[in-house]
This record gives C-alpha cells, sequence and structure tokens, in this order.
C-alpha cells in the first residue's frame, strides 16, 4: 500500500523551529515519520499489528505531531490572552481520536482568524492516520502477546543451545581454579572499592561547600533550570562513566540538612556514619564480584569437562588474571590426555546501557582451542565446544590425580 501524503504536516516538519532546542526534521527523522505512517497503514489493511511494533510507530507520530502543531502559526498571545478559545491554539495534541475530534470542535468555534485556516488544514490533513491508530486499538487488533504454533515452540526448543550438567569432580577442578584467581585479588577489590567511596565523599563535601558560595556550580535540571542545592546526582554522574554504582553510594552516604539561617534553603551533608556505609557498600559490591566471578563461570567450565570425560582430564592452568578498576579478568589453560587443549577467558562486568539499567554481565571467550591429535578448531564459540571439541565423554583408563598449577610468579 502507498502511504498517503501529508504536505502540510511534513513542511511543518521541516519548517523553522520555534524553540532553540527543537531543530527541523532531519532526512533521517523524515524517514522515521514516513515509515511509521506506512506502518500504520499496513497494519489497517492487515487488521493486526504487534504491540511492540505499534508503540514504536505511535511515539514517532506523537512526536512528530508535537513538532507540527508546535510550529503552526497562531495568533499571538496577547490576541488570545483570557478568550475562551485560547485553548484550542495553545494546547498539544495527542495520537487519538478524541482529542483531534475535540481540537476540530474548538477551532471551528474559536472567531474567524487569518490563521485558523491553517490550523485546521493540519488537523482535518492528519484525521486519517490518527483515526487509523484509533481504529486499531477500538476493535482490538492490537496485539500485546505474539501467539506461537506447536510448530514454532519445537523449532526454538530444538535449536536452544542448552548447557549439559556436570559431575562432582569437574565442578571442583574448576571451582579450585576460579576462587585462586579470586581470593588472590579479593582484598585487592575490596580495598580499591574503599578508597574509591571514601574519595567520592570527600570530593563531594568540599564541592558542596564551594557551591553554597557560588550557587553556579549547583548544575541544570534537564528543563535547564539552576539546580536550588548540591546533589549527589549531580556530583557523581560523570564518575558513572568509570565507577556505575557512584550515585547510587553517594546518595546512601549523604543526607538532607536545614541551612543555618531562617529561610535558607538546604543542602546535602555527609551522614555522621557516612565512611562506615561506603565501607559496607564496599564489602557488598566485593562478595557480589567473587560470587559472581565463580558461580557464573562454574557451569559453562565444568560442563566441556564432563563431557571430555574424568579419565581424558589432564591438567588446569591458571594462565594469568588482571584486575581493571573492579572488573576481574581470568585466563585458564585446559589440556587432555588425546591433544586436545583449550584456553578461556573470563570477566565480569558491570555495565549500565542506554536506559540506565545497571546489570552484570559474565562474557566468557574460547581461544587456542586444538581437538585430539593438536588439530586447531575454528571458530570457538560455546555450542561448538560441546558439539565438535566434546561431543560425548571418553572411555579411556583414568590416568593419575590431574595438577592444578599456575604460570604466575607468587
Amino acid at each position: 500500500m502507498t502511504t498517503p501524503t501529508y504536505p502540510v504536516f511534513f513542511e511543518l516538519l521541516q519548517g523553522p523551529a520555534k524553540w532553540g532546542y527543537d531543530a527541523p526534521y532531519s532526512e533521517r527523522g523524515l524517514a522515521r515519520v514516513t515509515h511509521a505512517l506506512q506502518i500504520i497503514a499496513d497494519a489497517t489493511i492487515a487488521e493486526r499489528i504487534a504491540n511492540p511494533v505499534m508503540k514504536d510507530a505511535a511515539d514517532v507520530l506523537n512526536r512528530a505531531l508535537d513538532v507540527a502543531w508546535s510550529r503552526s502559526p497562531r495568533p499571538s498571545h496577547d490576541e488570545r490572552a483570557n478568550q475562551p478559545w485560547s485553548e484550542a491554539f495553545d494546547s498539544y495534541p495527542s495520537l487519538s481520536l478524541s482529542s483531534w475530534n475535540t481540537r476540530r470542535k474548538r477551532l471551528l468555534a474559536a472567531p474567524d482568524h487569518p490563521l485558523k485556516a491553517q490550523l485546521l488544514a493540519l488537523v482535518d490533513e492528519v484525521a486519517p492516520f490518527v483515526g487509523q491508530v484509533a481504529t486499531l486499538k477500538a476493535k482490538g487488533q492490537v496485539h500485546k502477546r505474539q501467539t506461537k504454533t506447536e510448530a514454532q515452540r519445537a523449532e526454538e526448543a530444538a535449536n536452544r543451545f542448552v548447557v549439559p550438567p556436570s559431575n562432582v569432580q569437574a565442578v571442583q577442578r574448576v571451582r579450585a581454579l576460579l576462587e585462586t584467581v579470586i581470593e588472590g585479588r579479593y582484598q585487592e577489590i575490596l580495598d580499591d572499592l574503599k578508597a574509591r567511596n571514601r574519595a567520592l565523599l570527600t570530593s563531594f563535601v568540599a564541592k558542596a561547600a564551594e557551591a553554597i558560595v557560588d550557587p553556579t556550580l549547583n548544575g541544570k535540571d534537564r528543563h535547564g533550570r539552576r539546580n536550588p542545592h548540591y546533589t549527589p546526582a549531580h556530583h557523581a554522574g560523570n564518575a558513572m562513566l568509570i565507577y556505575p554504582i557512584a550515585v547510587y553510594v553517594l546518595q546512601k552516604m549523604t543526607q538532607p540538612q536545614e541551612r543555618a539561617g531562617s529561610y535558607s534553603g538546604w543542602d546535602f551533608v555527609a551522614r555522621p556514619d557516612a565512611q562506615a556505609i561506603g565501607d559496607a557498600e564496599a564489602v557488598t559490591l566485593a562478595n557480589e564480584i567473587r560470587d559472581r566471578f565463580i558461580f557464573k563461570n562454574l557451569t559453562k567450565i565444568a560442563a566441556i569437562l564432563e563431557r571430555k570425560g574424568d579419565a581424558q582430564f589432564k591438567s588446569a592452568t591458571i594462565l594469568g588474571n588482571e584486575l581493571n578498576l573492579y572488573n576481574l579478568v581470568g585466563r585458564f589453560g585446559f589440556a587432555f590426555h588425546d591433544g586436545s587443549s583449550f584456553e578461556i577467558t573470563t570477566t565480569n562486568v558491570f555495565v549500565v546501557n542506554d536506559h540506565g539499567t545497571r546489570f552484570w554481565r559474565n562474557p566468557l571467550t574460547f581461544h587456542n582451542v586444538k581437538l585430539p591429535g593438536g588439530i586447531k578448531m575454528p571458530s570457538p564459540s560455546e555450542s561448538r565446544m560441546y558439539e565438535v571439541f566434546a561431543p560425548e565423554a571418553a572411555s579411556v583408563t583414568p590416568p593419575a590425580a590431574p595438577t592444578v598449577r599456575s604460570r604466575r610468579r607468587p
């Protein structure tokens, strides 16, 4: 289906901005609006649309309608001040049929004005796709949950990779290596986190004192207005780039307190037990780093040893470890009696996504993977490690007890 043209609508999107931060739509922005209109038009014919797709298209169109309406010429403020019909020109639209019908009625009821016809032209022009959105919602054609057939479910289950279970001996061997690495670095991680929290508090107290004398240091909120006081979020915002929980920890270590003198406002100050709180948070995070490093990697590595079998296991080697901030990286090597071997690099990383959500990631990668006989295995992904490197347990007479050694100098 060909998307209808909306000349007035698109002309306003490309027109001069009313506010400094509201730039004219770029070619990419116009393409997004056109794509959203096409999605709504196609869904109207199909009488069906997935809720996530509908939401994305509606977000684009709502924003575009706000911009177009704000750029539409209208009577001056003095002309419409205290007039009962002023709301017809002032209020902002939304992507709903009732909103646009109400807006049209108010415009028709307003007194004649040279700019009235231009606003009506915009309202009438966008009415088709606004009505399409309303129809899709009213008829229940926006499906919030995608129903899968039994065949689709079976296909997904067959293609889904699941790490096989491991036995006790394999778990003990891998856990011994992981614990050797983490215990050697645990105190270093803890001391670094404590020092980081104390430095954060010290710098905040100093800056907050300066901000009382110079309020320009308080920064501005998202609306561009000056903050009335110096906040932990403002101080630790930049620190989050290298210390993602900076704001959270600083907020725990500070509290609001009234400023001396009447009608003087209030400020954030350090709690009496701020240092103890910071140290406790450091212990909590250090323990979480240690536990995640061990348990998140335990199953993946041990399952491969299970598939190779205890009879084939020869040795496990700690190749090294390093600490980047508080992101611990460990490197290990495993060798087997059939000539096969592999190395792994495992780490735990604390990240913050574009939406501000904080979470841990525990990537594990395989390197220098050699098949029985010393043949190098290409593309050593996790699934190929189970399918190619260790397809099934071997049955060989168990050799002497495996050794766990480290190449790192004491």
